[in-house]
This record gives structure tokens, C-alpha cells and sequence, in this order.
């Protein structure tokens, strides 16, 4: 009968000392959910600007695309004037 209530009082002893460090082992959770919650915001916004980037990338990509068919347009237009003109030359 003893041992039983030399171990119920060490379970006792051991439980008080696991609700002694509840509160500030719940206020640790907190704050890690929290720098949690600030993490997810933040890559949020970092998905946000990199997709807008993209975007500006494809849209510069697109308009160099342009800009290189206008110029071997214009190139074009010399090679047929310059030919033209060293025929009647």
C-alpha cells in the first residue's frame, strides 16, 4: 500500500510540475503561430510579386520578339532599296 502511495504522489508531483509549465509552454505556441501566421503572409506577398514579374518578363519577352521582327522588316526594306538602287546605279 505504500509503494502505491509513494507512486501516487510522485504522479501528483510530476503532474503539478506539467501544469506549472502549461502556461508558458501555451504562450510559446502562441507566439510561434504567430511568427507563423507573419511567414505565410509574407511568402504570400513574395508569390504575389514574383507571378507580377513574370508577367513583366513575358510581357518584355513578347515586345523583344516584336522589336526583332520589326527590325529584320526595316532590314529588309534597306536590302530591296539598296539592291534597287545599285541596279539603276
Amino acid at each position: 500500500m505504500q509503494d502505491i502511495q509513494t507512486a501516487l504522489k510522485n504522479f501528483n508531483e510530476a503532474l503539478q510540475a506539467l501544469e506549472d509549465r502549461l502556461p508558458d509552454r501555451m504562450a510559446e505556441a502562441v507566439k510561434v503561430k504567430s511568427e507563423l501566421d507573419a511567414l505565410n503572409i509574407e511568402a504570400a506577398h513574395m508569390r504575389s510579386e514574383i507571378s507580377s514579374l513574370k508577367k513583366q518578363i513575358s510581357a518584355g519577352a513578347s515586345a523583344q520578339g516584336k522589336a526583332e521582327q520589326q527590325i529584320d522588316a526595316a532590314m529588309k526594306q534597306l536590302d530591296q532599296l539598296m539592291n534597287g538602287v545599285g541596279e539603276h546605279g
